[in-house]
């Protein structure tokens, strides 16, 4: 395994060579505790910058609580509250809670935030609504209390619902500082994401807490809050099949990089649902219910777990090299607990390993 070198002007290496090349893993992977591997590959990743690592990430990594009938749907639903039911299948994208996701090496969280027009509480969404945001953060909190050689990049972004007021993110801001109080200085300040992972380790900064409303960053930061446009390069490719999202990331990787050792080059090896797709598997699982699932319709994709398996075959192909180098840290995934996956993620973090 290789990881390409710091970008280093005065050697003059290119700045697009600050992002981890991931080699094919020798089969079978390397064993090693992935709930704890960065602290098992400390001597590895000691002068590595989270930009230099190669991280498994989880896509909107709350969604594994949706419930329309726990929690309801929000405004911007297109689906009728009545329907959601058999639609919310569209909107999860993991099973595993947060702190099975961490445990299984996941260190970049993408995390949806709003406040519920229906009972107020601040909670994730992905259409249908899911989990309170104090649950998530303290499945976050109890990963880092156990494990203090992580370090876990935290993204916060949508805020579609309910935070159009400063009040609104100054509530969420404080459900944040409250769940952490007492774990000592552990956000990465603002000029501190291109630190090494030793130093930040040596520091106490266990959690890089990147914001997505820029406005809030500047009114607010006070250098806990972190502008995800210094730190991240990202893009959303928005594709339903895998061959129109393999041609997406090979078009935008020459991209990587471009923030030399500060920032994240972040891969989304998500599926997107077309309206048709959720209209057949919304008919398909209404259809299932009244049959009393006597069917399976196994060839039609049905929900979002159909299409992780998908997008994290390409995935595999990408981390594994079949594609040329393999130029991005953050390797996006739906599904990340799915036991079929664990390979993927540790072949991602076998990525720092040289």
């Amino acid at each position: 395994m290789r990881v390409a070198p710091i970008m280093n002007q005065d050697a003059g290496l290119e700045s697009n060579a600050a992002t981890p090349l991931l080699d094919t893993p020798s089969p079978p992977v390397h064993t090693f505790p992935m709930q704890t591997w960065m602290g098992h590959h400390s001597k590895l990743l000691g002068d590595l910058s989270l930009s230099r690592m190669a991280l498994p990430g989880s896509h909107n990594c709350g969604s594994y609580s949706v419930s329309a009938k726990e929690f309801g749907i929000g405004p911007f639903s297109p689906v009728p509250t009545f329907l959601g039911f058999f639609f919310e299948r569209w909107s999860k994208c993991h099973e595993g809670n947060v702190l099975k996701q961490l445990e299984a090496g996941v260190r970049y969280l993408d995390l949806r935030v709003c406040i519920s027009h229906l009972d107020g509480e601040i909670r994730t969404e992905h259409v249908v609504y899911g989990e309170k945001i104090k649950v998530i953060l303290e499945h976050l909190r109890a990963f880092l209390e156990s494990n203090p050689t992580e370090i876990v990049v935290l993204f916060c972004h949508k805020f579609r619902a309910g935070m159009e007021e400063m009040e609104d993110h100054d509530r969420f801001l404080e459900l944040v500082k409250d769940t952490f109080r007492g774990m000592g200085d552990i956000f990465v300040k603002e000029g501190e994401f291109g630190s090494s992972y030793g130093e930040l380790i040596r520091k106490g900064r266990r959690l890089a807490f990147l914001y997505g409303d820029e406005e809030v960053v500047r009114i607010r930061g006070q250098g806990w809050l972190l502008s995800p446009e210094t730190c991240q390069w990202d893009r959303w490719y928005d594709q339903p099949t895998v061959e129109g999202l393999k041609n997406k990331i090979l078009e935008n990787r020459p991209f990587c990089g471009v923030g030399g050792a500060t920032k994240l080059a972040v891969a989304q090896c998500i599926l997107s649902p077309t309206p048709l797709m959720t209209v057949i598997g919304g008919a398909i699982s209404i259809l299932r219910f009244l049959l009393f699932n006597c069917f399976s319709f196994g060839g039609v994709n049905q929900n979002l777990m159909m299409l992780a398996a998908r997008s994290n075959h390409l995935a595999s192909k990408f981390v594994r090299g079949d594609f040329g180098d393999f130029k991005f840290n953050v390797v996006l995934l739906d599904d990340t607990t799915g036991c079929e996956n664990e390979n993927l993620l540790r072949s991602i973090v076998c990525g720092n390993v040289k």
